[in-house]
């Protein structure tokens, strides 16, 4: 067997003191913290308590009523001065009497009216009273291009004048043809020249109606008379 040793025989002082008093120190120091917290809860809900316990006294203090101060009153704005009329009073006096000029109208004789008889027929609508104008009849208008015309025999040409081909066209290389529209009159010469619509060159269009212009035909008949027709003629402007 092996001898032990006391630990005081190696230290007779310092760690061997605190081993033997380890468990009273541990006792106290548990002793101390316990009564510690104990105090510290009670004073942290006893002393609220007591305090809430305690009376309330709640003084109220009368309020004069010149004290209180009335909220503003809207005032509407002064009402602006009406201005004075531009125009004149109207006059109030007294009412004097207006004279009134007497008109007569002058007598109408029986006589032309515009080139018109005034007799007993013209007033009872006789239509043998009324006269022509001085001017003669009134000029027959002219009939559109897609009015129909009664003719027996068409226009034929008489007289042809080709068109002068201007420089510009001719030196820009343009050709094509023109179409106009003449219209023939009971003479046989052209009335009025019309270009087509679909088929022309704006270049070549003056110098096509100025040719067509100088055109002369034997006028259309009807019945054996001349009657003035719509004829197209095309103008083939070539370079070579």
């Amino acid at each position: 067997m092996t001898a032990r040793h006391s630990l005081f025989s190696f230290m007779p002082y310092g760690a061997p003191d605190l081993i033997a008093a380890q468990r009273p120190l541990l006792v106290r120091a548990l002793a101390v913290a316990s009564s510690a917290a104990l105090a510290t809860f009670l004073l942290a809900h006893l002393v609220p308590l007591s305090m809430s316990l305690k009376p309330v006294c709640v003084s109220i203090v009368p309020v004069a009523p010149h004290a209180i101060t009335p909220p503003p009153q809207f005032e509407p704005p002064p009402a602006l001065p009406k201005p004075a009329p531009s125009w004149p009073a109207p006059y109030r006096g007294p009412a004097y009497p207006v004279p009134v000029a007497e008109v007569t109208l002058p007598s109408v004789p029986e006589s032309d009216v515009a080139g018109v008889a005034v007799d007993d027929r013209t007033l009872f609508g006789d239509p043998s009273a009324t006269r022509e104008p001085p001017d003669g009849p009134a000029p027959d208008p002219p009939p559109t291009r897609d009015q129909f015309i009664y003719t027996d025999e068409l226009p034929v040409a008489v007289e042809i004048v080709k068109p002068d081909y201007p420089d510009l066209p001719k030196q820009l290389g343009i050709e094509g043809p023109v179409y106009v529209h003449m219209l023939v009159g009971k003479d046989g010469r052209v009335q009025r020249a019309e270009l087509d619509e679909r088929i022309h060159i704006p270049l070549l269009d003056a110098a096509a109606l100025e040719a067509a212009r100088q055109w002369v035909f034997k006028p259309a008949l009807a019945n054996g008379h001349p009657v003035r027709v719509w004829v197209a003629e095309k103008f083939v402007f070539r370079l070579h």
